[in-house]
C-alpha cells in the first residue's frame, strides 16, 4: 500500500474541489461557496503580507489519527476509517490554516451541516477525541444538542471508537514499531508554509 503523505492528501482535496465546481460532483450552492472560499484562501497564501500560512502536515496528523480507528457498524465494520473526500475537505479547512503571529489555528469556530446517514457522529467523534488526546495542551470538549439523546450519539461514538479499537491500536502500533522505517524529522510549520505556498501557486 502506498504511503499517504501530506502532498497526496492535499492533491485529493484539490481534485475534489475542482470536481465540485465543474459539476462532476453535485453539490448545493453553499458547498460550492465553501470550495470557492478555500481556493481564495489558498491563493492568498502566495502574498507575503498574508497573515496566515498553511500546514498540510497538520491535516495529515488528523488523517492518521482517524486511520487508527475502525468502523464499528455497517458493511465496513472492522475496517480502518478512511476519510472520504468531503470529510478531508472539512479537515483541510479546519486544521490546515494557521496564524503567522502566534501559530494558532485560523478557524476557531466551524459550522458543519450534513444530511442524514453521512457519518456525522463518527466524524465529530474523531474531531472531539483528536482535540483531547494527541496534544500536550489541556483541552476540553463539550457536546451539546437539542436533547440529551442527540448529544449522547456523539458521546457514544467516541466511546465506541476508543473502547472497541484500543486493543487493535496497541497491536498495530507494536507491529509498526518492528517494521516501520524511521521517519525523517518534520519541518516546523513556518518552514513548510513556504513550500506549500509555492505548490498552491503552481497549481493555479
Amino acid at each position: 500500500m502506498q504511503e499517504v503523505t501530506a502532498e497526496i492528501l492535499i492533491e485529493r482535496v484539490w481534485a475534489y474541489c475542482e470536481k465540485i465546481l465543474s459539476g462532476e460532483i453535485k453539490a448545493c450552492q453553499k458547498h460550492k461557496w465553501a470550495v470557492q472560499r478555500f481556493f481564495k484562501d489558498v491563493e492568498a497564501l502566495a502574498d507575503q503580507d498574508c497573515p496566515f500560512y498553511y500546514d498540510a502536515e497538520a491535516v495529515l496528523d488528523f488523517y492518521e489519527w482517524a486511520r487508527q480507528f475502525r468502523h464499528v457498524e455497517g458493511i465496513l465494520a472492522g475496517e480502518p476509517i478512511e476519510l472520504t473526500d468531503f470529510q478531508l475537505f472539512i479537515a483541510a479547512n479546519v486544521y490546515g490554516f494557521f496564524k503567522k503571529e502566534n501559530g494558532a489555528r485560523r478557524f476557531r469556530k466551524v459550522y458543519i451541516q450534513l444530511a442524514r446517514k453521512n457519518a456525522k457522529s463518527q466524524f465529530l467523534a474523531l474531531m472531539a477525541s483528536y482535540e483531547v488526546f494527541p496534544t500536550t495542551e489541556k483541552h476540553r470538549v463539550f457536546i451539546a444538542g437539542w436533547s440529551r439523546e442527540q448529544s449522547d450519539e456523539v458521546y457514544q461514538a467516541i466511546l465506541e471508537q476508543l473502547l472497541r479499537n484500543i486493543s487493535a491500536i496497541v497491536v498495530d502500533q507494536a507491529s509498526d514499531l518492528q517494521h516501520r522505517p524511521q521517519k525523517k524529522a518534520r519541518k516546523s510549520r513556518r518552514e513548510k508554509s513556504t513550500h506549500y505556498r509555492l505548490e498552491f501557486t503552481k497549481a493555479q
